[in-house]
């Protein structure tokens, strides 16, 4: 399937929608998740509402969110699709945890 291109207003509508708010109640910055009072498990949710709708995430938000993926994703090493980002981001958390680990903290 191909993914298609969502605009940064199409994206806020759709997130908004999937949890119960207005659009220009949620923020398309850091403060996502606190001024929406999201917790990990309403984030993920999210993620996969998207997944599902079959869209790519706005690379301003990418950029913002996740710009170890987006950079990949610029170099086409990483598909812009939330199975592949969630993936992705998983795995920066485990090399950063095993690389602290290694050296004692």
């Amino acid at each position: 399937m191909t993914a298609a291109a969502m605009s940064i207003g199409e994206f806020r509508g759709y997130l908004a929608g999937q949890i119960g708010r207005a659009p220009e109640s949620i923020p398309l910055d850091a403060a996502l998740r606190t001024d929406a009072d999201l917790d990990s498990i309403e984030m993920f949710l999210l993620v996969i509402a998207v997944e599902d709708l079959g869209v790519q995430f706005p690379e301003e938000l990418l950029a913002q969110f996740m710009p170890a993926q987006y950079r990949r994703v610029r170099e086409r090493s990483l598909t812009n699709d939330p199975d592949a980002l969630l993936r992705a981001k998983v795995e920066e958390v485990l090399d950063d945890y095993l690389a602290a680990s290694a050296h004692g903290g």
